[in-house]
């Protein structure tokens, strides 16, 4: 348990009493040296607590109240980010609400795999991405299909083509609960879309056999003008090379870190 110094006790009397000037001392105290600017130094220590989020507001204390309302104080809602008052601007955000610029990962973003680090997993892999609750109580779990290591290597687009619409007509030859299968731009991975909840096992048995179908298609099925949008945009063989490479890790499929 942390203790506090008389000199901290006087200090978190004036701030609970709504003393900003003892409030800057405390954020000038903590961020000595700090590139922050004076704005996001003082959220950042109102929203992980100070020092009376940290030691409690005892009895008749408020607990950090008065800190947090110099905290609105400094950010009024007319100047907030769009947003900002649903995400109560936490500490992962920068001055009123506006995203951090100090760096990637710095806060939760609404897309799944922007929280992903990619500097720490080990393709190829397949993860459960997302699972979504219906309203009439059906699952579906989204799965990251990852065939090349993130920003070491990527399929190039032509066979990221022949793959989607390969995969996409061969899975359904053995599984009914399969809702979509779609390339990452990044041209790293798919994801694929099923009925129910998560089962990466059962998941990574359905891929190897679908791959394993794929390897033995004579053409890519649908690369034509009449049923794809760009029919010409093929290649069987690339297809097939990046089946052969990731069924050749199929042991290491459910290891996603490295």
């Amino acid at each position: 348990m942390e203790t506090t110094t008389a000199s901290d006790a006087e200090l978190l009397a004036r701030i609970s009493s709504g003393d900003e000037s003892a409030l800057r001392e405390q954020v000038v105290a903590r961020y000595a040296g700090s590139t922050l600017s004076a704005e996001e130094k003082l959220l950042i220590t109102v929203e992980h607590g100070g020092m009376v989020g940290r030691r409690g507001g005892g009895d008749g204390g408020d607990g950090g109240g008065a800190v947090r309302r110099r905290a609105d104080a400094a950010c009024p809602p007319s100047a907030q980010a769009p947003g900002a008052e649903a995400r109560n601007v936490t500490g992962d955000s920068g001055p009123c609400g506006a995203p951090r610029n100090d760096g990637p990962m710095t806060q939760k973003m609404n897309v799944e795999s922007f929280n992903l680090d990619h500097t720490k997993v080990a393709a190829p892999f397949i993860r459960v991405a997302d699972v979504k609750h219906l309203p009439a109580g059906d699952t579906l779990t989204k799965y990251d299909v990852r065939f090349c290591q993130p920003n070491a290597a990527h399929l190039e687009m032509d066979a990221v083509h022949s793959v989607e619409h390969s995969f996409a007509e061969c899975v359904r030859n053995h599984s009914d609960s399969v809702i979509d299968f779609g390339p990452m731009g990044c041209q790293t991975g798919f994801y694929l879309i099923m009925v129910g909840e998560p089962d990466v096992p059962a998941t990574c048995d359905l891929v190897e056999a679908t791959l394993n179908d794929i390897l033995a298609l004579q053409a890519v099925p649908a690369a034509n003008t009449t049923q794809c949008g760009w029919g010409a945009h093929h290649s069987l063989e690339g297809a097939k090379e990046a089946a052969r490479q990731m069924l050749a890790h199929r042991s290491e499929w459910q290891q996603v870190m490295a």
